[in-house]
């Protein structure tokens, strides 16, 4: 779906940062620098939306590692005027389509408001609601004590199919930990299978937590596969939650369950 007369949908050319910049500083100031410098290490599915040599929007998308075709939204916005998430979005979901994407998310706080919204706070989740998004998790306090978080998914193409049955992969070790970008001590967990490796035990899942409250982390947050059944068991055991599951992320009847350990 082409935008409507008057403005264009083309591929992120690097003459137009500047522009991108003012837009991205208007929308969301504190995503502004890190998407700036995103785009500036990989320009490649970012795209702007312009009106002669006046660039009116920004969005893009971005491939999910190990995943069978599926894609994050990454940062969108428009410039206050006449252009609206209509004129933005569907061109973006048609060249998804076009590449032979199976699935979109978009994550949201729950103030952000719709590309090319006259709100200032909210209207976000039914824009998308519109185009055929559905929430698929909720994170409670997620950016920071008082802004959650909603993922929304969107199938791109075909019919889901059911899984293959695989063996259970097994239990994992823990790798690493950082700050989530954008978020007031959020933190995320980096983990592998660990196959014939020793597994992360109780006591070293209670020395993970341990240094996450040395660093001031308000929750951390840990996604598996669906069919990982014993490292769901493991980490239910160190004391972590379901908090949501995104269908078909990994591939069609693979989800990722995602867990929180809330530390305040």
């Amino acid at each position: 779906m082409a935008p409507r007369m008057g403005w264009t949908f083309r591929e992120f050319a690097e003459g137009d940062l500047d522009a991108v910049a003012a837009i991205l500083e208007h929308v969301e100031s504190e995503e502004a620098e890190q998407a700036l410098a995103a785009m500036r290490e990989d320009p490649s599915d970012r795209f702007v939306l312009v009106a002669g040599d006046r660039v009116d929007g920004v969005t893009g998308y971005r491939a999910i590692p190990d995943t069978d075709r599926a894609y994050w939204l990454s940062y969108t916005g428009l410039e206050p005027g006449e252009a609206t998430g209509d004129d933005l979005i569907p061109p973006l979901l048609d060249r998804l389509r076009s590449a032979g994407a199976r699935k979109l998310f978009a994550m949201l706080g729950d103030a952000d408001a719709a590309p090319g919204s006259i709100r200032r706070s909210g209207g976000a989740r039914e824009f998308y609601e519109k185009l055929g998004f559905s929430v698929e998790a909720r994170h409670a306090d997620y950016y920071d004590r008082s802004d959650g978080a909603i993922v929304m998914g969107l199938r791109l193409a075909g019919e889901p199919r059911p899984a293959g049955k695989l063996p259970d992969p097994g239990r994992i070790r823990i790798t690493d930990s950082d700050e989530i970008d954008e978020t007031d001590d959020a933190y995320y967990i980096e983990w592998e299978f660990a196959g014939e490796d020793p597994e992360t035990s109780p006591r070293e899942f209670d020395d993970w937590i341990g240094r996450l409250r040395e660093w001031e982390a308000r929750v951390a947050f840990l996604g598996l596969p669906s069919d990982a059944k014993a490292a769901a068991a493991q980490v239910l055991e160190a004391g972590f939650t379901e908090d949501g599951r995104l269908t078909d992320l990994i591939e069609d009847g693979i989800h990722e369950v995602r867990y929180r350990y809330d530390l305040i």
